[in-house]
C-alpha cells in the first residue's frame, strides 16, 4: 500500500515537471475604454469651464502628491491646493471663460492613466466685460481616481500668431475707460514720469496692454517701463557681443497676486531669439505692483525691441 502511494506521488510530480504551468497574466487594459473615458473628461472640462468660468476646472484636479501645473516650460503651481486657490482668485477678475478643444489626442499609458493632448481656444472675459481670445496647446496626465477621471498635471503653451503693428492696433482697438485714460476712443499715454515713455531707454516700446483685474493700466505700464533698463540687458542673451543686438517683439502674459507680486509669467507671440525672450519673461517675475483689490490680475503686455 505504501509502495502504491509512493508511486502515485512520483507520477504526479513527474507530470507537473514535464508540463510547466502557464504564467497568470492580468487581462489586457481596455485601451479604447480609457480613450473614451478621457475624451469624455476633456469634453466635460470644456463644458463646465464654459458654463461656470475658471472654477469649472476644480472638479478635475487630482489631489495627489504628484500634482503640478506648468506654463511655457516652467512649473508655476506645485500642488492641487495651490491650484484651487489660484483658480478661485483668478475667477474674481476673469469670471467668464469660453474653452474649446481642438484635435484631442489620448494615449493610454496604464489601465488607470493616459496622456491627454489638445489644441485649445479660450476667450477670457473680465469683470468689466472686456474679452480677449487666447490660443495654445495643452498636455497633461489624466488618472482614474475615486472621483472619476481627473488631471494629475498639466502644461500650457501659447500658440504664436501673426499680429498687426502695435501702433496700428492701438488706433484700431477701442479704449476701456475702466483701465485706460481715454480720449476719443483711443488710449493715450500717461504723463511723463519715472518709468513713462519719456524717460525709458531708447529702443524699447510698450504695445497695446490688456489688463484683466483691478490694477489701472497706467500703473502696470509705469512699473514695467521702470524695468526697461533691466530688460535691455536681455539683448546679450540673443546674440554674441560681436554681432548686432537682435530686434523684434514679444508678448508676456503674467499674473499679479494679491500681494502685488508676480507668481507666474509666460511667453506669447514673439520673434526674438529664445534666450532673449525667456530673459524678458524672467525679468517680469521680479516685478512688484501695488496690491490689487478684488483678487488676482492677469496682464498681456506686448513689447517691441528696436534698434538703440
Amino acid at each position: 500500500m505504501k509502495r502504491a502511494h509512493f508511486a502515485l506521488v512520483l507520477a504526479l510530480a513527474t507530470a507537473c515537471a514535464s508540463s510547466p504551468v502557464a504564467p497568470v497574466t492580468a487581462p489586457a487594459a481596455p485601451v479604447e475604454d480609457v480613450r473614451t473615458a478621457v475624451r469624455a473628461m476633456a469634453d466635460a472640462i470644456a463644458r463646465d469651464v464654459s458654463r461656470d468660468g475658471p472654477t469649472g476646472w476644480l472638479p478635475y484636479f487630482a489631489h495627489t502628491t504628484g500634482f503640478f501645473w506648468a506654463a511655457e516650460g516652467s512649473v508655476v503651481i506645485r500642488d492641487a491646493d495651490a491650484a484651487e486657490g489660484f483658480v478661485r482668485d483668478f475667477a474674481r477678475s476673469v469670471p467668464r471663460v469660453s474653452l474649446a478643444w481642438q484635435d484631442i489626442r489620448v494615449e493610454p499609458i496604464a489601465p488607470d492613466a493616459a496622456l491627454l493632448a489638445a489644441g485649445c481656444h479660450e476667450v477670457l472675459t473680465d469683470a468689466a466685460g472686456k474679452s480677449t481670445p487666447w490660443d495654445g496647446f495643452f498636455t497633461g496626465i489624466a488618472v482614474r481616481t475615486a472621483f472619476g477621471w481627473q488631471l494629475r498635471d498639466g502644461h500650457w503653451s501659447s500658440k504664436p500668431t501673426p499680429r498687426a503693428d502695435d501702433a496700428t492696433a492701438d488706433a484700431r482697438q477701442p479704449c476701456n475707460p475702466d483701465f485706460e485714460d481715454c480720449s476719443g476712443g483711443v488710449a493715450t499715454a500717461p504723463p511723463a514720469s519715472a518709468g513713462s515713455p519719456a524717460s525709458v531707454p531708447p529702443g524699447i516700446h510698450s504695445g497695446k496692454i490688456e489688463v484683466f483685474g483691478a490694477v489701472p493700466l497706467s500703473v502696470v505700464r509705469q512699473v514695467v517701463e521702470a524695468s526697461f533698463p533691466v530688460l535691455r540687458t536681455c539683448r546679450g542673451q540673443g546674440a554674441p557681443l560681436s554681432k548686432r543686438a537682435p530686434t523684434g517683439h514679444v508678448t508676456v502674459k503674467f499674473v499679479i497676486d494679491r500681494s502685488g507680486a508676480v507668481p507666474m509669467s509666460s511667453l506669447g507671440d514673439t520673434d526674438l531669439p529664445e534666450g532673449f525672450a525667456r530673459c524678458v519673461a524672467y525679468a517680469f517675475d521680479t516685478l512688484t505692483f501695488p496690491p490689487p483689490n478684488g483678487g488676482m490680475v492677469t496682464v498681456m503686455y506686448p513689447l517691441t525691441f528696436g534698434a538703440d
